[in-house]
Order: structure tokens, then C-alpha cells, then sequence
């Protein structure tokens, strides 16, 4: 009875590792059969939605297999290679994940043009199956009639002559023969010119990341098991030979890093109920992305999650000294203290700065980190441009060369032992599903107060990103580091009389108003998103170094009425919590970028505006003569309206927790206003200087808790509107002016406001 015990307990515990992949190894050979389905609308020619010939992929008039109607990027090889050489890389998939894996991962492919009648189809529909009692054909059933006719015509016959079954295997850690996967293709895609509503329910532009079996494909007299793991995507009549980033980079993608919880760099939508930190949907870059993504490269948090590095690299997040002469991990935090990185080009050498954040609301909270890349955008030779700029026509910015930067919340397990309930512990699982979209773009312009304008009279239409109207434009405003919104995400502008946040309320900035400058298409970038020029960020500046908020939840699209909110979910973060964490970014002659990072920066050298939950636990330095102005965020920061603002946002308020030291420097200014408050702990420090002011305005409440410490310089004051509050050791005063006394009592310093007549 012992004996079976002591082989149970020693029996290996399953290992998860992020780069193990998601049924697509991230160091492998595979070669991808690729079948292209053209439906023929025998019977109804009003359905096709792509009835002419553009030279890209024509609309076929006759059934066959490759017998006409073959799409130009096959026969150009712009799509996808059919032999993988690095230094003759012409296909836009075979070229991005070769770049971004440094060839570890080497993705080929041979293809097969389908052209199927509608007549064919839906006389082979399986009456037995639940789509028997539809009026709709789904694209399942397209795709096993195209199987079972290329099998009628003799089996399998590609493009390039790649016909027998074991061509379609694959081999792991750059080996150069090839396996099968029990038997089956590892890697087949079907990609459709012209599906309809009611025939194939897909609209243009989507896909899906599937496995498959059921059926068996005939390929050199041998009988091929038609199963194994796969894409289907809606591609249309468009080239996609010129967009390494779609929705088929995207679907390949899920195969590497996970299911719908992984949306994300562009790539997240509304219909998955996975919950994600931010109430917005971001937008970004990555190998993710798909029709939101900004640049089309790959980023340096998928490289390290597939442990994708430079083959001279040491480990996974590297970057090189000052002297540009060694390797020097970057993955960083405060205990680290200061640090200097030179970043290369990021796309060719993998350089990168990963810097956690000191502080978080709790324990339990996701840890934040702040990631910076450096692209060479036109000078690496790299795929590694903003989305539709290499389309003739589209007027988009190819980008600005440098330093490109995100958070990162969470997701930061990478191996995870499957033992005992440990799955139910899911913070610490490497697939946790509910930190889905959870990368955000820091754009150098930083973050605004946005104004929607609805403009029905002007419509705009974009044809290189879509083929609706837009009626709609965003005008940037005042600056709100804290708490705004980036162009590169999309915004809620509720009605004035809604009470929670709806999709009806969210808007893409499509078209961006700044001053008396357009940008269109800013939700997939523009030349302002990178840190091109000398550049220093702190708690000061616009973007600022501080934590960013998170507000767990999901929100679903799709004609889902499913709203969820986690209100009182302990992982929220809803403070901004100051600290000295500084970053300098300086351009060098090469245009490589010199990282320098401190820990002890409190110094702000600008006015300022603050909003939202503010918390100082270290120090501040306001300089001489700027000022910070504390008042209400106007942009949605929570579902639902709250009862003292009035907005989707709280009022803001300042708390100096003990220990923490705030200076202004003479002729500075802290400015209370709508509701705002400031609340001195005990044992923290206000130092205020020679004619500096506090003014408190109507509405808004300044408390100086017992055991806190104010300290005025000559012609300091304290200033009170009618209206506004002012608390001084449990004591309220009424408006005015004041300045600070100390009196003795039983030993012990008590501050009084003594206002100034």
C-alpha cells in the first residue's frame, strides 16, 4: 500500500513555459499549406461581393484547381516564401516572424487556388449537421466542400509542386529534416476572396485560429488525414502581400501566445469576455496587432515571452553599455538604483529597457512595468513601419525613428508548474485570462483631455483601413497626464445624461484635431508617438513616470448586451502614486539612444495639471515659479458617473502619506479647484516657499491631519475662497488668508492657521 504512494510523489510535475507555444512552436521549420477558396455564385451572382477583377485576386468564372484567378502575391511570392533564405526574405509573414524571432521561427508555405461553384456547395451541405437547420452556409462547410473536390480532381496539387504530405511537417530547433504530427499537417490556413452573410458568416477582415479533423485529402496516391491546427480568415480581393500585420499574422499568432485573452497591440476586440485592465481598448504594435496596430513590427514583451533573442544577447532583455562595448541586462528595478543602457536598433539587435514600477494600490495588484525600444524606422531595413504607410495613396507617415514606449500590467509568469489546485491560483498562471489587452502605448505627445465633434454634414472615408463613413473627429485638449486619453486608443464620450458607460459611447480617433494641425488615421500612429529628440520624463511631465491606472473588467461587442465591472475588484489600481523614477533619452549621432534611469528625480520643472487620486510617499520639489493645478478629470476613469463630481471620474485629491516631503520653491503655486482636496498625513512635510501660495478654491478642502508639518517662507500664505475649506489639526477655519504658528502643548507641536488681517 506505501509503495504506490512513493512513485505518485515522485512522479515529474507538468511544466508550462510561455514559450513552449500554443500549438506552434516558437523555435521550429513549418511549412503551411495555404488553400485559397474563390466562390463562384452560380446561383445567386448578386451575392458576390467582389464580382470584378482588380489584378489582384479576379473573380473566377470557371471551377477548377489553379486554372485561373490566381492572386498576384503567390505568384510574386510577396505573402508568403516557399523556401526560407534570410538574406532573400520577400514575403511579408515569412519576413515578420523571421525578424522578430531572429529566425528561430521560419514560417514557409505552398498554396492551392480553390475555385468552387455555390451550386457544388450547397449541394454537398451535411444535412445531418447542426447547420442543416440554417439558412446560413458556414464557412466549415466551404471548407470541407473545397477539400472533397480537390480530391475529385486528383488530390492535393500546389502551386509550387510541394504535393506529399510529409512536406508539411515540421522540425523543432532548427533541424533540418522534418516530422509529421501524428500523421497530420501541422499548419494549414484557408483563406476566402468573397464570402457573404449568408454564405460563410464572415465579414472582411476577420478570422479565426482553429483545430480540425474529419476529413482526408488525397496527395501522391496516399491518403492524407486532413487534421491538425490551423487559420481561416476573410482576406477579400485586397493584397495582402503588402500588410505584414492583419488579421492573418494575428491568427498565426494566437498559435504562439494564446487564445482570445491575449488580444492585444491593436489586436483586441469587444467580443470575448476575458476581462482586461483598462476600460479602453488599446491600440499599439505587435505581433498581435491586427487592423488597430500602429507599427508592423513585432515588441520586445512577445519576444521575451517567446524567448526570441539576439543570438549574441546573454538573456532576453538586453541592452548595450554607454561605451556600446558590452551586453548589460535590462531588466530593471528600483533596487538596481541607477543605470545608463545604449539601445541599438531594437528590430535587428533585440535592445530594449524593461523598468518596473515601485508601486502599485497592493500586494494583490498586477506589477507594472514601463518597456522602451528603440526603431530605426527607415534606416534598419526592417519591416518596421507604420500600418498602411507603404500603401501608394494612403498619405500615412512610414513613423519617426525612436524610442518607442508601453506599459506592461501583469503577465509577467513565464514558467508555471501544473501541480495539486495550482491552476485555480491563476495570478500566477502563464496564461492568466484576465489581463487580456493589457500593453499600453506611452506616446511622447502624452495624454490629453479629448472633445468629441460629430460632424454629419463631412464624412471621411478611409480606403486603406476600411470601407465605412466616419463621421466623427476628436479635438485634443488641455494636457492630463494622469488621467487622459492617447490618440492611440479608443475613447468613451458619453452622452450628458448617460449614467454608465455604453458602446455606444466609444469612438477611434480616426481623425485627430491638435491646434490647427489633422492628423488622420492617429489611432494607428503618427510621426508624434516616439521620443525622436533629446526627451527627460518624470512625475512632472506629460508622459509622466508614474503608475497607470487599471479598472478590471469586459465589455462585449457583437450585439452582446454583457457588461461586467469589478468595482470593488482588490487588483484595481485607482491611485496615481508619485515617485523619483526619471528617465532621460538622449539621441545619439548614429541615432542610437542613450537610456539613463535615477530613482531620486522629484523635481518638476513645468506647470502641471494633476487629476484623479494622487499619493506622494517619497519626495516632490516644485521649482521656482510653476505651478500645479489640482482639479476635476473630465474623461471617463469609471463606469459610472459618480454622485459628488458628477463625472465618470471622482474628484481628485492630493494625500502626503508619512514620511513623504513636498517642497515648492519661492513663487510657486498649488492650485485647489471643482472639489479638489490635499490631506497632509501625520508625519508627512509641506514646505512651502518665499511668496509661494496654496490657494484652495471654492468647493475644495486643504486638511493638515495632527503630527503633519507645514513650513511657510517669508510672504508664504495660505489663501481661502469663499467656499473652500481649511482643516488644521481637527480645527476648521473659515475663508482668508493664512499663515502657520506652532504652539507647545504638553510637549507636543500642534500647527494653528492664524489668518492674516
Amino acid at each position: 500500500m506505501f509503495l504506490p504512494l512513493v512513485l505518485q510523489a515522485q512522479k515529474p510535475e507538468a511544466v508550462l513555459r510561455s514559450w513552449s507555444g500554443n500549438g506552434l512552436e516558437p523555435d521550429a521549420k513549418v511549412r503551411t499549406l495555404n488553400i485559397f477558396i474563390n466562390v463562384i455564385y452560380d446561383w445567386h451572382p448578386d451575392w458576390n461581393p467582389f464580382p470584378e477583377n482588380n489584378g489582384v485576386w479576379n473573380n473566377a468564372q470557371h471551377e477548377g484547381i489553379n486554372n485561373e484567378a490566381i492572386p498576384s502575391y503567390l505568384s510574386d511570392t510577396t505573402f508568403m516564401n516557399t523556401v526560407y533564405d534570410p538574406e532573400r526574405l520577400t514575403g511579408c509573414i515569412t519576413r515578420v516572424f523571421g525578424e522578430s524571432s531572429f529566425d528561430s521561427l521560419q514560417l514557409t508555405g505552398d498554396f492551392v487556388v480553390v475555385n468552387i461553384s455555390e451550386s457544388r456547395i450547397e449541394d454537398g451541405r451535411d444535412h445531418h449537421g447542426y447547420y442543416y437547420y440554417t439558412d446560413i452556409t458556414s464557412f466549415s462547410e466551404i471548407i470541407s466542400a473545397a477539400i472533397r473536390f480537390m480530391d475529385s480532381c486528383g488530390g492535393l496539387k500546389t502551386l509550387y509542386g510541394h504535393d506529399m504530405g510529409w512536406q508539411y511537417g515540421f522540425s523543432k530547433g532548427q533541424k533540418s529534416s522534418s516530422i509529421m504530427l501524428d500523421g497530420c499537417a501541422p499548419f494549414i490556413q484557408f483563406f476566402f476572396r468573397n464570402l457573404t452573410e449568408e454564405f460563410g458568416a464572415m465579414d472582411p477582415g476577420q478570422g479565426n485560429s482553429f483545430s480540425f479533423s474529419g476529413n482526408s485529402l488525397t496527395m501522391c496516391d496516399t491518403i492524407f488525414p486532413f487534421c491538425g491546427f490551423g487559420t481561416v480568415q476573410y482576406v477579400g480581393n485586397t493584397d495582402i502581400g503588402k500588410n505584414p500585420t492583419s488579421v492573418i499574422c494575428h491568427e498565426i499568432s494566437h498559435k504562439l501566445f494564446g487564445g482570445n485573452e491575449f488580444h492585444t497591440s491593436g489586436g483586441n476586440h469587444r467580443g470575448t469576455a476575458e476581462r482586461m485592465p483598462f476600460l479602453t481598448v488599446q491600440g499599439g504594435y505587435g505581433l498581435m496587432g491586427c487592423i488597430g496596430s500602429s507599427l508592423v513590427c513585432c515588441n520586445g514583451y512577445e519576444r521575451w515571452r517567446m524567448h526570441w533573442k539576439h543570438p549574441d544577447a546573454p538573456d532576453y532583455i538586453t541592452a548595450h553599455d554607454s561605451t556600446n562595448g558590452s551586453y548589460l541586462v535590462s531588466d530593471i528595478s528600483r533596487a538596481d538604483g541607477n543605470r545608463t543602457f545604449r539601445l541599438r536598433d531594437f528590430v535587428t539587435w533585440g535592445d530594449a529597457v524593461r523598468i518596473r514600477l515601485p508601486y502599485t494600490d497592493g500586494s494583490v495588484c498586477s506589477n507594472q512595468y514601463i518597456w522602451l525600444e528603440n526603431h530605426k524606422i527607415g534606416q534598419n531595413n526592417k519591416l518596421d513601419f507604420l500600418q498602411h504607410s507603404n500603401v501608394p495613396g494612403s498619405g500615412r507617415p512610414a513613423g519617426t525613428a525612436g524610442v518607442y514606449a508601453y506599459y506592461q500590467i501583469g503577465r509577467d509568469i513565464l514558467t508555471d508548474t501544473l501541480s495539486g489546485n495550482h491552476k485555480a491560483v491563476f495570478r500566477y498562471n502563464v496564461r492568466y485570462p484576465d489581463e487580456r489587452d493589457n500593453l499600453r502605448q506611452i506616446p511622447a505627445e502624452g495624454f490629453h483631455d479629448y472633445t468629441l465633434v460629430v460632424d454629419s454634414a463631412n464624412p471621411y472615408l478611409f480606403s486603406c483601413f476600411d470601407d465605412n463613413m466616419h463621421f466623427h473627429y476628436l479635438v485634443e485638449g488641455t494636457e492630463n497626464p494622469f488621467n487622459g486619453y492617447s490618440d492611440l486608443e479608443r475613447q468613451f464620450h458619453p452622452d450628458a445624461d448617460a449614467d454608465t458607460l455604453q458602446l455606444r459611447h466609444e469612438f477611434s480617433p480616426l481623425r485627430k484635431v491638435t491646434g490647427r494641425d489633422t492628423v488622420d488615421l492617429a489611432f494607428l500612429g503618427d510621426n508624434a508617438d516616439a521620443f525622436s529628440c533629446f526627451s527627460h520624463i518624470n512625475m512632472g511631465t506629460n508622459p509622466s513616470t508614474c503608475n497607470v491606472k487599471v479598472y478590471y473588467n469586459y465589455l462585449m461587442g457583437g450585439g452582446h448586451s454583457d457588461y461586467a465591472y469589478n468595482h470593488d475588484n482588490p487588483r484595481n489600481v485607482r491611485h496615481t502614486r508619485l515617485s523619483g523614477l526619471g528617465i532621460t533619452i538622449v539621441p545619439l549621432p548614429d541615432r542610437d539612444f542613450l537610456v539613463r534611469i535615477r530613482w531620486d528625480d522629484y523635481n518638476i520643472t513645468n506647470d502641471v495639471i494633476w487629476t484623479g487620486r494622487v499619493m506622494l510617499r517619497e519626495e516632490a520639489n516644485l521649482t521656482r515659479g510653476h505651478r500645479i493645478t489640482l482639479t476635476q478629470n473630465r474623461m471617463p476613469e469609471q463606469p459610472f458617473r459618480d454622485s459628488v463630481s458628477g463625472e465618470f471620474a471622482p474628484v481628485s485629491r492630493l494625500r502626503c502619506l508619512p514620511g513623504s516631503v513636498f517642497r515648492m520653491g519661492p513663487q510657486s503655486s498649488l492650485l485647489l479647484e471643482n472639489k479638489s482636496s490635499v490631506l497632509l498625513d501625520s508625519g508627512s512635510t509641506l514646505s512651502v516657499g518665499d511668496s509661494a501660495e496654496v490657494h484652495v478654491g471654492a468647493g475644495c478642502t486643504f486638511v493638515a491631519s495632527r503630527g503633519a508639518t507645514i513650513r511657510l517662507g517669508r510672504h508664504a500664505r495660505i489663501v481661502v475662497e469663499d467656499g473652500g475649506t481649511l482643516i488644521g489639526a481637527g480645527r476648521r477655519y473659515s475663508s482668508g488668508t493664512y499663515f502657520v504658528r506652532y504652539r507647545s502643548q504638553n510637549g507636543v507641536q500642534t500647527l494653528k492657521f492664524v489668518k492674516v488681517e
